[in-house]
């Protein structure tokens, strides 16, 4: 069991990841985020199964690999190739 907190490869838009403790997050809750300028340098973005199926006003993509993930494209720079 993981214990310790996990700082490399980490999934994009997280700074670190421990693991949850009954105890120590007893109190945790999730809270809104009011500012998402931490978004703004990435043009695609991760999406889960439930947002595949709501109304989106953006293309979806799939990533180039061997588990292929759904992505949201944002944007992109002119003349820009993208490379998932």
């Amino acid at each position: 069991m993981a214990t310790q907190p996990v700082q490399q490869g980490l999934p994009l838009f997280y700074k670190g990841l421990v693991p949850l403790n009954s105890s120590r997050h007893a109190i945790t809750r999730a809270r809104s985020v009011d500012n998402t300028n931490f978004m703004q340098r990435a043009a695609c973005h991760p999406l889960t199964v439930e947002e595949l199926f709501r109304p989106r006003h953006f293309p979806i993509i799939f990533s180039a690999s061997d588990n292929p993930v759904p992505l949201a494209l944002m944007g992109m720079k002119r003349r820009e190739r993208f490379r998932g």
